[in-house]
């Protein structure tokens, strides 16, 4: 799902929204500033119409036209640091912006920019200082609110963060962002059932967030619940940029598969002898197998556990087919217990680290592949580290 472009007023305005910039006159109020001249309002005019067409350069020479010829026009400097700002130049936007600070003291506008401007430069703590500056003068502003939460989550005051971000919903309950930041800082944090329901939120006011669906997809992996997300990951492959937890996670589904069809046709081919417990269902799985019923199979060998837990045939048999439904959690669990039993299988430890891969657990497949070369198996290294190979 591409993302949106922005082109038109309406989606500049939107872009302001979702980076926390903030416009507006310096004229109003009591603490009216010194008012510009018509030519100098003119070129501030037009130094607007030029940010709305994204054409940055150009903004910011009519703004500084405006500048030179009424040097405290305050809000001719604040447009002027929007414009460097879009065109990623937060040094010098932040000059500006401290300039129509000095020029219209007090102004909460410029204030709220300053913090974004450090926000940018990685200067959190003063970030934060003007965010609350700005606040403490109209505190019913949600993108701030979300801006103090960015920069408090920076900082490391992941509490704080998301007490700003919660600020921010109850001011506006359909701010889709603000929950989306929550969900991921609770992914963070592990609070994976949290921040499933925190995400998906965020997805019911703004369909398009690809990062949020991406953290779904590598919440459903962690699961094993790898059908699920399989599904999550292949909405964003159209998204004018993929997020990384997409890119990852669907290559390590692919890394997954490919091993898994190759360890199950090397199984199938040198089918085990049947033990003389849970032998009919046992059987019967072969049978389905080799009939092509897939589903069949995995019931008959499903009954065969149950019949003999201890029997590590149908384990492996199970486990493959639950891993073939995207069921990583019950091919883990059953790969596990026939290791128990078959401790010198390499295959299995092999096995166990494509389906570690596959949920995102990274340390527990290199201690499997460790396991499972060690015990004969070839592995290639980008399997064994995905994330440095095909999923940057």
């Amino acid at each position: 799902m591409a993302h949106r472009t922005r082109s038109s007023p309406k989606a500049y305005k939107d872009e302001i929204q979702m980076t926390g910039m903030f416009s507006g006159t310096a004229q109003a109020g009591p603490a009216r500033q010194k008012r510009a001249h018509a030519l100098a309002e003119e070129l501030l005019a037009r130094g607007c119409l030029y940010i709305e067409n994204q054409v940055w350069d150009e903004a910011a020479r009519e703004f500084r036209k405006a500048i030179k010829m009424e040097p405290e026009y305050a809000e001719a400097y604040n447009n002027l640091g929007l414009s460097l700002m879009c065109a990623k130049k937060p040094q010098e936007a932040l000059e500006a912006f401290e300039a129509a600070l000095e020029h219209f003291p007090g102004w909460n506008i410029p204030e709220a920019n300053i913090g974004l401007a450090y926000h940018k430069l990685k200067r959190d703590d003063e970030a934060a200082q003007y965010y609350e500056k700005a606040l403490s003068k109209k505190r019913n502003q949600p993108v701030l609110w979300l801006a103090l939460g960015d920069s408090l989550a920076a900082t490391g005051k992941l509490d704080k963060a998301l007490e700003a971000y919660e600020t921010a919903i109850n001011l506006s309950p359909k701010y889709g962002l603000a929950y989306y930041r929550i969900g991921m800082q609770q992914a963070r944090r592990n609070q994976l059932d949290e921040a499933e329901v925190s995400l998906k939120r965020a997805l019911e006011f703004e369909s398009d967030n690809a990062e949020a669906t991406a953290v779904l997809g590598a919440i459903a992996a962690r699961r094993g619940n790898l059908t699920q997300a399989r599904d999550y990951y292949t909405q964003v492959q159209e998204a004018e940029k993929v997020p990384i937890p997409a890119k990852r996670g669907m290559n390590r589904l692919q890394i997954f598969r490919q091993a898994l069809r190759k360890a199950f046709n090397e199984w199938k081919s040198g089918m085990p002898e049947a033990s003389a417990v849970a032998l009919c269902y046992y059987n019967l799985g072969l049978a389905q197998i080799t009939a092509g019923n897939q589903a069949e199979a995995k019931d008959a060998f499903r009954h065969a556990v149950e019949a003999q837990p201890d029997w590590p045939e149908p384990l492996i048999w199970f486990g493959f087919f639950a891993a073939l439904d995207g069921d990583g959690m019950e091919a883990r669990k059953n790969w596990e217990a026939a290791l128990k039993l078959l401790p010198s299988n390499g295959m299995l430890r092999e096995q166990l680290g494509y389906v570690a891969i596959a949920m995102g657990l990274q340390k527990e497949a290199e201690a499997h592949f460790l396991e499972a070369i060690g015990l004969g198996r070839k592995i290639p290294q980008e399997d064994i580290q995905p994330d440095l190979h095909g999923g940057k």
